[in-house]
């Protein structure tokens, strides 16, 4: 949701600096340029040994956004909170579709996204 409600929010500005007043509503913007979110950096801190069979709690948070940076950090936890099996801190880059894939992948990815939306 992170992807689209940005992309909505840069093809607004780019709609209003090009003197063109777009609704806000997404129905009469223009669409967003084709974006994916890709892994930039995933650090991950082991802290107790995970036995088979044990249950825990993932907990991710949203630490940010910058421009075109998501940070998000993780804690894997025990149910009851009192042990920390793991931390994680990652970053992700949003980038446009065709400077990682080539024409035919971009396709296939615009067309699954059309399909994810409806």
């Amino acid at each position: 949701w992170a992807h689209e409600c940005l992309g909505d929010r840069i093809a607004l500005r780019r709609a209003r600096k090009n003197g063109k007043s777009g609704s806000g509503d997404g129905q009469n913007d223009p669409p967003p340029p084709p974006t994916i979110v890709v892994t930039a950096n995933l650090a991950v801190d082991f802290r107790a040994p995970f036995r088979e069979g044990s249950e825990a709690v993932v907990r991710v948070y949203h630490d940010g956004t910058e421009g075109r940076k998501i940070y998000f950090s993780a804690v894997l936890e025990s149910l009851d909170g009192r042990v920390v099996f793991a931390e994680a801190k990652s970053l992700f880059v949003r980038v446009r579709l065709e400077s990682v894939m080539g024409k035919k992948e971009k396709k296939g990815v615009e067309e699954d996204m059309k399909k994810e939306k409806q």
